[in-house]
């Protein structure tokens, strides 16, 4: 069994009434790191891992068409063996429909 460990702790417990607040917050963190990306303001270090980022923070937003989209144009691209078994965690997650917050060596493991 997985331990989902969330960084927003009491925060949570406090937004649980206000969800969309919360979802609202996400989905606009994606899009102002989605145009980071397009305009080039960030550098991708290693190919792929913007794109696991973004789809990240579109499922944690409840957008999970968008973070298909975005992992399905990585898939398009020669990425590493370790940034594709994160991309293969983060698609299980999109399909089960979780927002959850997980942190990457639980994916690492599973996989």
């Amino acid at each position: 069994m997985t331990t989902r460990i969330n960084p927003e702790g009491e925060r949570m417990k406090a937004d649980r009434h206000n969800s969309n607040s919360l979802l609202n917050s996400r989905l606009k963190a994606a899009k102002l790191f989605h145009n980071a990306i397009l305009t080039k303001r960030i550098k991708e270090s290693q190919l792929g891992i913007e794109d696991l980022f973004l789809a990240d923070l579109y499922r944690r937003a409840g957008d999970f068409q968008s973070a298909s989209q975005v992992i399905e144009n990585a898939e398009n691209k020669p990425i590493e063996t370790s940034i594709l078994r994160l991309i293969e965690y983060e698609k299980r997650l999109i399909h089960a429909k979780d927002t959850a917050y997980y942190q990457i060596d639980q994916a690492l493991l599973e996989n």
